[in-house]
């Protein structure tokens, strides 16, 4: 009877230490499943504005050519680049110009579509991926942000509301393109020459080629920031 309550006893121990354990591996493997879900975050977000980061997007787009090459839908990508940034930056102070960012980042990307991707390429400078997007439609959406981001102004708390505007270059996936970066060359070309232009306006790609570049061969220069 003794031999029987103590080998009783211990499997009741034996069960109650199997139950412990796997209690700590579940809370060991949620932590840690924690952990790399934030450390993916940190790899495809930019830490300031929220939005993807240059790798995540340049990944997300080269990945929406494939498929558009397969199934033969549009693609279109949008550059736009905050005008007179420096400026803010040395009026107002940096801490103004991280809330300009993150601002102007939320105001974007509630004008965009969920296939849509809305990305920080660097500095003042932004990206969009539109999938299923031809160039004329691109351009429809480069107005609406542009219109969206002049619409009032940036507040930041004690400080003076600030008006903003952007200029923005767009272009379309074409069959001769062999990789992202052509597209980004030909955005970056046409967002070059709205800021030539006078800044504050969208042009693509094919305008510039067809209206600038015959009327001014100086047309698509980067201008001063």
């Amino acid at each position: 009877m003794l031999t029987l309550q103590y080998l009783a006893s211990m499997q009741r121990e034996l069960k109650q230490r199997h139950q412990a354990l796997e209690g700590e591996i579940a809370l060991r493997t949620e932590a840690l499943t924690e952990a790399n879900g934030r450390l993916l975050e940190l790899a495809t977000t930019d830490e300031l504005t929220q939005v993807p980061n240059r790798r995540e997007w340049q990944q997300r787009s080269s990945e929406a050519i494939v498929r558009s090459r397969r199934y033969k839908d549009p693609l279109s990508i949008i550059m736009l680049d905050i005008d007179h940034f420096k400026r803010i930056n040395d009026e107002h102070g940096h801490l103004v110009g991280d809330v300009i960012l993150k601002r102007l980042s939320q105001r974007c990307s509630k004008n965009l579509r969920e296939i849509d991707t809305f990305a920080r390429w660097g500095g003042e400078e932004f990206v969009i991926l539109l999938p299923e997007t031809d160039e004329a439609h691109a351009l429809i959406v480069a107005e609406k942000l542009r219109h969206a981001v002049c619409a009032e102004p940036i507040l930041s708390e004690g400080q003076t509301p600030i008006s903003l505007t952007i200029s923005l270059g767009v272009t379309s996936l074409s069959m001769i393109d062999l990789s992202l970066d052509d597209l980004l060359r030909r955005a970056d070309e046409a967002l070059y020459a709205a800021k030539a232009a006078g800044r504050n306006c969208t042009i693509s790609y094919a305008q510039l080629r067809t209206h600038f570049l015959h009327s001014d061969p100086d047309a698509g220069k980067k201008p001063a920031a």
